[in-house]
């Protein structure tokens, strides 16, 4: 019996991903799902677990907290933080096969530019780039992101002088003291657990729609090269496939044509195929990132409205404590890798709205030049459609890009100057 195109690609991806490092990360966070699948299961229910035990516990004490300006801030945070996490986690859990679908499509496409041999595109230099900034990029966020839980774990009991309590590594939970044994050791792990659980789900996520932009960008920038190259190969093969590909792509409409021409109609006939392929496989990505905005819109919204206002708090946090070091060290290394946060999104969004807004330049620059009347219609076609850039949204609400980011963070400082005049009244 034979699979259904679509069922193969919401099925789960193939062990050689483009986005193996990602994927490995998103194990680590109990989401993505590998052997033994019963023991996972279990895992990735623990993981669920405390993050809910952390934001019932968190939801009561800014409760009993309310009207202790500093305490309700510290708890707001970590809550707005845990909550945006187990958000991301249910979406993934909710539309898994959209995930799936997104990786099997980009591995189809980079499986396709792989082929390419045109020493003028130079695609496989860009394939090799483009999986270098994403491993790297992943292997630096990861490893500061760990770094970072050092401090809220280590510095309760570097700064305990025995002059007052050992406190919680995170945020302080109401009803829960030092002297409560063992409700205190077990508030310590779950949060120091936690710590660890929302980094690699949340971060993990953000990771791996950063890594799809990435590829993507690259998958344009190669096309970009290929379009601009139209028409100045030598030979009669085509620009952007194998032999095998090429003829499979073109069979339809220039079989037994071919033959019949004269050099400068076949010359014709080969410089629309180039084209043509170049058209077919710019529909492809541009079908694979209406998925992805349609998948990652929600969650930008999300992590957006989160990152602004905990970004916010952090600011009037470390305001309130800026006699005590080891709370301001905590905030400002926690508010900086929340900027990381926001600032991934919109840096790769943006990479992907450049290269493909791109595309109309490029195909000026390819030889149409006395070409047939058809490929100059099909080639401004394509420019027309590059005026309208690849873009990823939040909520279908306002478009990233570097400037968003910008827009972001003055949103968070305008926020903390409200707050902050609100308390000194």
């Amino acid at each position: 019996m034979s699979v259904e195109p679509d069922q193969r690609l919401t099925s789960l991806p193939g062990p050689h991903s483009v986005l193996d490092v990602n994927i490995g990360v998103l194990k680590v966070a109990g989401l993505w799902p590998t052997r033994p699948y019963g023991l996972f299961a279990i895992y990735t229910a623990w993981i669920y677990l405390t993050q809910w035990a952390v934001f019932a516990l968190d939801s009561m004490s800014l409760y009993y907290y309310w009207g202790n300006l500093n305490m309700i801030t510290a708890v707001f945070c970590n809550l707005t933080s845990i909550t945006a996490g187990i958000i991301k986690m249910t979406h993934f859990f909710v539309y898994k096969p959209k995930y799936y679908m997104l990786v099997n499509k980009l591995d189809a496409l980079v499986a396709s530019q792989q082929r390419i041999t045109d020493p003028n595109v130079n695609s496989k230099s860009i394939l090799v780039q483009t999986s270098k900034l994403n491993k790297y990029s992943t292997y630096i966020i990861v490893t500061y992101g760990n770094l970072v839980g050092v401090p809220w774990i280590v510095l309760p009991f570097v700064m305990d002088t025995g002059e007052t309590e050992r406190t919680l590594p995170v945020v302080e939970w109401y009803g829960i003291r030092q002297e409560k044994s063992p409700l205190f050791e077990i508030g310590y792990v779950l949060q120091c657990l936690t710590i660890m659980y929302w980094f690699f789900a949340s971060w993990g996520l953000d990771l791996f729609f950063g890594a799809l932009m990435i590829h993507l960008a690259g998958q344009l920038k190669i096309l970009n090269n290929r379009v601009a190259n139209v028409g100045r190969k030598e030979n009669a093969a085509l620009n952007g496939s194998s032999a095998e590909e090429s003829e499979r792509k073109i069979m339809d409409f220039n079989r037994d044509v071919v033959s019949r021409k004269t050099p400068v109609q076949q010359q014709e006939v080969t410089l629309y195929s180039e084209l043509r392929n170049c058209i077919i496989d710019h529909q492809e990505m541009i079908s694979f990132m209406n998925d992805l905005e349609q998948t990652v819109n929600f969650v930008v919204l999300v992590q957006f409205s989160a990152g602004t206002l905990v970004i916010c708090v952090n600011l009037f946090q470390a305001a309130l404590n800026v006699q005590d070091f080891s709370s301001v060290l905590k905030v400002c290394m926690y508010m900086f890798e929340l900027i990381l946060q926001l600032f991934i999104y919109c840096w790769c969004a943006h990479d992907v709205m450049v290269e493909s807004e791109r595309l109309s330049t490029s195909a000026y620059f390819s030889e149409w030049t006395g070409a047939s009347r058809r490929f100059n219609t099909a080639l401004h076609i394509l420019m027309a459609r590059a005026q309208m850039p690849l873009t990823v949204s939040a909520g279908r609400i306002y478009t990233i890009n570097r400037s968003t980011f910008v827009s972001l963070i003055n949103a968070s400082y305008s926020y903390y100057a409200i707050l902050r005049q609100m308390s000194d009244r």
